[in-house]
């Protein structure tokens, strides 16, 4: 009867123990989640600029490729 009841008690105290451990193990994963998220994030938003500096970049060399002061020729007045 003893044994029984410290058998019963050993598997209860084992089946705690695998929740809690279960329990961490998932908020880890969602903490890894969400780290992983939070890169995606940040690269997206970091491409995104990088575009519009590229686009920038582009409209600049267009304009300065259609100034007369660029070729040589001055510009006279304003």
């Amino acid at each position: 009867m003893v044994d029984n009841r410290r058998k019963l008690w050993e598997g209860h105290r084992k089946l705690l123990e695998g929740r809690r451990k279960m329990a961490e193990g998932r908020r880890k994963l969602w903490e890894g989640r969400r780290k992983l998220w939070e890169g995606c994030r940040k690269l997206w938003e970091g491409c995104r600029k990088m575009s519009e500096g590229r686009r920038k970049l582009a409209e600049g060399c267009r304009k300065m490729a259609r100034s007369r002061k660029f070729w040589g020729q001055e510009v006279v007045g304003p």
